[in-house]
């Protein structure tokens, strides 16, 4: 024997050559999905600040609107209001009476 057996020298190599194979596999498998992982991420931390920013518009026109104490309050002065306006109408219409009354007056003072 010549102390070397090619046989399983062979055997081996080729279990190594395997082994390589199946790791640079597994490599190339882990970084593609690592990188399709770290694009949805992207995609996902880009929807999230877009949301964030959406909502930060919505709080701040809630906030700037008026609470049910302001509209209550408006909702009396406007019916205050109404009732005023309803107090001059009828001002205006004894007013109006009273001006016709003047006027017919006055057109028979030149009439005769």
């Amino acid at each position: 024997m010549d102390g070397i057996n090619w046989t399983a020298a062979r055997f081996f190599f080729d279990l190594l050559q395997v082994g390589a194979i199946l790791g640079i596999g597994i490599y190339s498998w882990w970084k593609a999905n690592h990188q399709t992982n770290n694009a949805e991420m992207s995609k996902i931390k880009e929807r999230v600040e877009r949301n964030d920013r959406r909502i930060e518009r919505v709080e701040q026109d809630v906030s700037n609107q008026p609470s049910h104490a302001d509209v209550s309050k408006l909702r009396t002065e406007m019916s205050s209001l109404g009732k005023e306006i309803a107090e001059m109408t009828g001002t205006m219409k004894g007013m109006n009476g009273s001006l016709s009354i003047v006027t017919q007056h006055l057109m028979g003072q030149k009439t005769s």
